[in-house]
Order: structure tokens, then sequence, then C-alpha cells
């Protein structure tokens, strides 16, 4: 036994010295295990940047410890990111560029993990000439940024056709209680063909009373889009023209001037909106009462050649460069069938050049661009100048991020915060190279020290001590975090090199406790275990190595004990226990069963007192059959509970003797009790 003991300790010993070999192959790898593992998915490349659109980011791993929770987005630009939604590896986020916003830079991160780096273009411009178009039951609505947005079923989820101010009076505008003035300046697919602006005017509760104009203009070099600044709304034409309206939806500057909703009683008579255009631009305008602008022709008279706000038929072309106007049917311009989009014949602005020039003796006038250019600050020597201030920090993440709130300019701010963070991944990327080789000599130099001395075990976990001893650090890694698994690797072997020095040296013990049982009488097979260990200790001696820390030897003294309780010869020697056990048994269980058959003559003379002569006389038959007949369930009860005892079932007794002996006893201890309590 010893010999094998000998040779297993020393095979183990030579094979648990190769661990440092294994924790260099694991510390290597670890620059492969901080590869962002994730696939990254834009919904479209390019968005219309008007302040209500989103694009949805979707972030797919295969990693199970991601949770939507632990990712982030960086912009280089101000944006507005919702939270992340999903779980298994598969999560989304929505992306909201400004109001005019240059195209947008993003990575997400992982704990400090970097993705690669995407771009979101943006643009103001139609994404297309003609429309498909789509074919949509209804359109949806949604408030965004204190506006109706409109959307067509079958869009992409954050993607909207259109917008509405509305004008619900009372004021000079609207002044009547069901009056009301309606824009909806549409967009449709955000394609150039149908992007138009519908002023409605409601003189009253009646929809067929509506007066309805149609605005489309040119040249149509943007999509329409609103910017809010406080309670002013400032919206943007496909010209690059404004129109500046009040909380109330009142113009109040811009290209247009308008008038009062006509409310007058005679709905055939009733003026079309009131509104005088004085910008640069082409504009055409056509009308309708209770009809789509476009093919309603209820009225036979012309539209009026000064701004269009008289009559309906036909349409009126306006030249806001040169004062030219022209009129044409409407027929030249769409469709006469009852189609749904009515589709504008001129999807790009150079086939209705052409049409202008030959019918109208004028083409569509240059405009100006809109002035897209904003103060550019040199945010990469900003975030260079913070990044060597935060440098030498010992909290560089707390130094970037305080350095970076100071930064008033929002752009700027997350153009500076993209580019640290830009930074922060490269250097730290750079650290890794040093890691590998400095956490092999620290996890051979904490090997060392945990064998050299064993007093930490019964205060410390292996882990726990290791975790002292590590004096390596880095500025933008945790060694502790890198260094556990080889720790771990290593404590194992040690735990079990000491356990195998300690089985080594406590062979002997079993003969020992073999020897002499007397230490196992009053064990329980509940405690034999325990008490076994204890009686094992007992034998130790500072010869052993491990002397001064016992707790070492705990699971080999197990092991040990558990060959004793199933050896033959512990087996003889409880046989041999038998007897003893049983006559104790059975003197506990009739001092007992005296106790509680006192207690039950007590309860007896409750119902059958010997308060008076009378009483006693009168139930002294009834007091005696109270005792016995309930004595058998007191015998019952107490034979059971003899048997469940742990020495009772390790031996198997059969308690024939205590049933015997209670059969004996039985009337003398009942008499016993009826003397002292009855008489």
């Amino acid at each position: 036994m010893r010999k094998f003991l000998l040779l297993g300790l020393v095979l183990y010993g030579c094979s648990s010295f190769q661990g440092p070999l294994s924790n260099h192959r694991n510390i290597a790898s670890l620059k492969n295990q901080s590869a962002f593992d994730f696939t990254l998915k834009l919904s479209q490349d390019v968005i219309f940047a008007n302040g209500a659109n989103s694009v949805t980011l979707k972030v797919e791993t295969k990693n199970s410890e991601v949770k939507a929770e632990d990712l982030k987005v960086v912009t280089d630009v101000s944006t507005q990111i919702s939270k992340f939604s999903g779980s298994n590896g598969s999560f989304l986020v929505q992306i909201k560029p400004k109001v005019k916003s240059p195209n947008i830079k993003l990575f997400v991160m992982w704990k400090d993990q970097v993705s690669p780096i995407l771009e979101i273009k943006t643009t103001l411009k139609p994404l297309t000439d003609k429309m498909i178009p789509l074919k949509t039951v209804s359109n949806s609505m949604a408030w965004v940024s204190g506006l109706e947005y409109l959307r067509q079923d079958l869009l992409p989820e954050g993607q909207f056709e259109g917008f509405s101010v509305e004008n619900r009076g009372k004021n000079h505008i609207v002044s009547a209680n069901e009056a009301g003035r309606g824009f909806e300046f549409s967009f449709d697919e955000q394609a150039r063909q149908n992007i138009s602006l519908m002023i409605s005017d409601a003189p009253n509760g009646t929809v067929s009373h509506t007066m309805h104009s149609h605005f489309m203009f040119f040249p149509r070099k943007y999509l329409p889009f609103a910017e809010l600044n406080k309670k002013q709304v400032t919206v943007t034409l496909p010209t690059g023209e404004q129109i500046f309206f009040s909380e109330t939806g009142e113009i109040i500057d811009g290209v247009f001037e308008e008038g009062p909703v006509d409310i007058s009683p005679d709905r055939f008579t009733r003026t079309y909106a009131d509104f005088k255009y004085h910008g640069k631009g082409i504009l055409l305008r056509a009308n309708a009462r209770g009809q789509m602008p476009q093919q309603g022709q209820f009225e036979s008279a012309k539209i009026d050649m000064e701004f269009g706000i008289k009559n309906s038929a036909d349409v009126l072309i306006i030249n806001g460069t040169t004062g030219q106007r022209c009129r044409r049917p409407k027929i030249d311009f769409w469709t006469a069938e009852d189609v749904s989009p009515i589709l504008f014949k001129f999807p790009s602005d150079q086939e209705f050049d052409v049409y202008l020039k030959a019918k109208c003796n004028f083409g569509i006038p240059e405009m100006e661009d809109l002035s897209t250019s904003k103060e550019v600050e040199n945010t990469k020597q900003i975030s260079q100048d913070i990044w060597d201030q935060c440098d030498s920090s010992g909290e560089i993440k707390n130094c970037l991020a305080e350095k970076t709130d100071q930064i008033s300019s929002q752009d700027s701010q997350s153009s500076v915060r993209f580019n640290l963070e830009i930074l922060y991944s490269q250097a730290k990327e750079a650290e890794k190279n040093q890691i590998a080789s400095l956490l092999d000599k620290e996890v051979k130099s904490i090997r060392l020290a945990l064998l050299s001395e064993a007093s930490w075990v019964d205060k410390q976990s292996c882990l726990e001590k290791s975790q002292t001893l590590l004096k390596v650090s880095f500025k933008f890694h945790s060694a502790l975090e890198l260094i556990r698994p080889q720790i771990v690797q290593t404590c194992s072997s040690i735990n079990e090199e000491m356990q195998n020095i300690a089985t080594f040296e406590i062979a002997t013990f079993k003969d020992k406790l073999e020897s002499n049982f007397d230490w196992a009488a009053s064990s329980t097979i509940e405690r034999f275990s325990s008490d076994c260990q204890k009686q094992g200790l007992s034998f130790m001696t500072s010869a052993q190595r491990y002397f001064q820390t016992p707790n070492i030897y705990l699971p080999s003294l197990k092991f040990i004990c558990s060959q004793i309780e199933s050896s033959p010869i512990y087996q003889v020697w409880l046989k041999g226990q038998g007897a003893t056990v049983e006559l104790s048994l059975s003197n506990e269980l009739m001092i007992k069963l005296e106790a509680q058959g006192e207690e039950l003559a007590k309860s007896c003379l409750k119902d059958f007192p010997v308060d008076s002569q009378l009483n006693r006389l009168r139930f002294k038959t009834k007091r005696d059959s109270c005792l016995t007949e309930k004595w058998a369930s007191l015998e019952v009860s107490l034979l059971n509970e003899a048997k469940e005892t742990p020495l009772a079932q390790r031996l198997n007794l059969s308690l024939d003797s205590l049933n015997t002996r209670l059969s004996l006893e039985r009337r003398k201890l009942q008499l016993k009790i009826m003397k002292k309590y009855f008489l």
C-alpha cells in the first residue's frame, strides 16, 4: 500500500510541474480571445437626415455571454441612440441622426472590445427619381419631435415619407370654431417624383367643403424637412427655400405669405388657400374642392393667373425668378384614371424642364445649394491633447470622460469621444503584446511561493492567497482577471499534490484506528465519519509535513474512514455491541414509558377526579380503564422510536426482548402509577 502511494506521489509530482508550459500557451492565446467576434449590419446604407428617420443596426454574435445592456454604440457625430434590445446573440438598436447631420461613423463596444468602424451615409436629397410605387393599405402615424410624421406600412421601420403642420385656430388665419388649415408635406417613398405640399382649408365640419390646393416646387433638390427651435417650426422646401411657422401653425416668415381661411357660407364662391409665393423657384399649383386637386375638376372656371387662389380648372405654374406665369391642363401632369397613388408624370427635373421650355417658354432656374458648412474643429488634435494629459493618470478612463464632458459643442464632444475610444483601443491592443511573458513569470513565482509554506491553507483559499501574491499590473487590463485561469489551474495541481502527500503520510493511521474501536462505541451512523476523522487527527505528530495545517489531511482521512466503516473487522466489533445496546435501549424505554404513563394518568384525572370521597369511589373503574386502554398506544410509539435509533438500525436489532420485558412489567408499572395518582 505504501509503495503504491509513494509511486503515485512521485509520478504526480513530476507531472504537476509541467503546469507553466500549458499556462504559457493559455496566456499567449489571450490576444485571440479578445477579438471582437460580432457581425454588424445596417438596415440601410443611406438615410434621410430629417431628424425623424432612423436606421436599425443589427449586431449578431455567437458569444453567449453578451447581453443587450452591455453593448454600446459610439458615434463621431451627436445622434439619438436607443437602448439595445434582443437576446441569444441577436441585438437591435435604433440610430437617429439629427437634422442635416453629416455622415456618421460608428463602432460597437462590448466591455473593452471594439468592433470595426461602420459609416451611415446621410442625405437631404431624394434617394431616387421615380417611385415604385409601394402598395399599402394605410399609413401609420408617429409623433416625432413635436410633429406628426407619416409612413406607409410597407416602409422600413423608422423611415417616414411625410409630416404635417396644423392650424386649428382661433387666430387671424382660422377664425371659426370648426375651421382649420392643414399643411401636409409629402415625399412618398423618399423619391423625387411626388414631392409636394397639400394645403387643405376646412371652412366648417363638412368634409366635401374642404378646399384643397396641391403645390409642387422645382428644382426638387431636397426632401422637405422640419426643424424645431423651441416652439417655432422651420420647414425647408425642395428648392432649399424655407417657411417659418409659429407654434399655432401660422406662417410668420419665408417664401409664402398667407391670408385667412375663407369661411363664407357659399361653397361655390369660396376661394382656395390664400397663398402668395415670393420665392425664386418654379411653383406648380392645382386646386379642387372635396377632391384630389391633381384630378378633381368640379369647376369649369380656370385657375387664376396671379397666385391660383380662385377656381380649379387647369394648373398654374409660376416662375418666381422671372415672374412669368403659365396655365396648363391637369392631364399633362397626372393621369385621369382613378388610381392611388396619383403619380406626377415627370420623375426627373430634366424631363419637366423640357416640358416647361416647350409649353411655357421658360425653364427651371438654378437655385443655390443649402449651406451645409459647419464650424469644423480640429477634433483629432483636441483628442490627442486629452489623451496626452490622461495617459499617465491612474484612472485613465475617468480622466478621458471628465475632459471630454468639458467640451461645450455636442458634435465636437461626440467626435472627440469617438477618437479617444479608438486611441484607448489601440493602446490596449499594444499592451497585449507584453502580457503573455509577464504573466508567465508571475504564475511561476506564485506557484513557488504557495509551495514554500502552507500556513495560508487554514486562513485562505489557494485562489485568495494567490491574489495577495500577485505583483504585476497593467494600465488597460486587469492582471487578476487575465491570470485567474492560470491560477485556478495552478491551485488545482497544488491542492492535488498536497492531498497525495497527506495520503502517503497517514497511510499507517488505518492500522491504529482499527486496533481499538473504543472511540466508535458511542458513534452513530451519521457521526461515524467525523468521529473517525477526529480520532485519526489525534495520531498526528510534528513528523507530518502539514502538522500545523491538519485540514489538508481530512480528505484522505475521510477516505480511510469510509474503508473502515465497511471493513469486516469493524462489522465483527459492531455485532459484539448488540447485547449492550439492546439492554441500554430497554432501560431507556422503561424510563420513558413510566414518565409518559404518569402524564396519561394526570390527563385521566381531569375527566375522572378524586377530589372527593364520592368521586374517588364513583369513577374508580373509569379511571383505571382510561389508563389501561391508552397504554398500548404508548408502548407501540416507544417501540417504534427505539427501532429508529441509529444503533438499532445499524445493528438491525429485532427488539424482541423489549416486547417480552414490556409484557412482563406492564401490569406492575400500571399498578404503581394507579397507586401514586388514583388512590
